[in-house]
């Protein structure tokens, strides 16, 4: 279920109360898709694919929360090269990258290292 802020004004109570879990799930589908086709990606990246594919279905808030839910749900990360997070600049702004999560890899039984 979405989440308003009780400061939210009432058109946003009013959007979230119209959401219903299919409406959610196609747009995560969609975010999962771009993002199985890239090694990493970020916000601006995704919400100008989005949008082009989807002009009326969804607003760049709604991508940014859809991915944010996903990375909830264990779905996608942030993408980090030597423990620190990875970012690319756009036009003088760091920022972050995001990427599908590894799977994580199961050492196999009596394994020693």
């Amino acid at each position: 279920m979405p989440r308003t802020r009780s400061s939210d004004p009432f058109t946003s109570h009013e959007a979230a109360a119209s959401v219903t879990p299919n409406k959610l799930s196609w747009l995560k589908r969609e975010i999962m898709y771009f993002a199985q086709g890239c090694d990493a990606f970020c916000d601006v990246h995704l919400v100008i694919e989005l949008m082009k594919m989807f002009p009326h279905e969804c607003s760049p808030s709604g991508i940014r929360s859809r991915r944010k839910e996903l990375i909830e749900e264990g779905q996608l990360e942030q993408s980090m090269i030597n423990g620190k997070p990875d970012t690319i600049t756009i036009k003088g702004r760091r920022h972050l990258l995001w990427r599908v999560k590894k799977a994580e890899q199961a050492k196999p039984e009596g394994a020693m290292l």
